[in-house]
């Protein structure tokens, strides 16, 4: 139970960043040996400060709930869908194409933006998230430069009008 918690992102009951970046180790090695592809999806929600703002960290914590909900109907169970901290997620999708990969943050996307979230006032909102999608290339020893560059393609899809996701070759 300790260890659980320890790995366990409190409000999301999604891994923590330190356990996405322990499995993360695991399957980048599994992609050592094998040479299936391995993606990394991260995550932002769009205007997470006025939704703060505007209803409180009550409010803020439905739509952080929410994304983890949407993530866990989504993904897969091989899937490691993580809160990286703040409004930041990031999935890593083992044994998944560039192609299925940006087809599962769509479905993601698509799925959150048609969701109404109530929040404490009873005021109903729809909230939405912007996608960066990279693939760990055959030469990167760690996560790093495939998560940076799939924050690359995060910031394009806001820059780009938000609600969108991106991907980054």
């Amino acid at each position: 139970e300790l260890e659980r918690l320890a790995n366990t992102d409190q409000l999301t009951h999604l891994a923590n960043r330190r356990e996405f970046a322990a499995r993360g180790e695991a399957e980048l090695e599994r992609r050592r040996r094998t040479g299936t592809p391995l993606a990394v999806v991260c995550v932002d929600i769009d205007h997470f400060k006025q939704i703060n703002d505007r209803f409180g960290h009550a409010g803020g914590d439905i739509a952080l709930r929410a994304i983890a909900d949407a993530f866990r109907r989504a993904v897969r169970t091989i899937d490691i869908p993580a809160r990286l901290g703040g409004e930041e997620f990031a999935i890593l999708m083992p044994a998944t194409p560039p192609a299925d990969a940006v087809v599962v943050a769509e479905r993601l996307r698509a799925g959150l933006a048609g969701t109404d979230l109530t929040m404490p006032c009873a005021t109903s909102i729809k909230v939405t998230a912007s996608f960066g999608v990279a693939m760990v290339r055959e030469s990167e020893e760690n996560l790093e430069p495939a998560l940076r560059r799939s924050d690359e393609a995060l910031y394009r899809a806001k820059h780009n009008g938000r609600n969108r996701v991106e991907l980054v070759q």
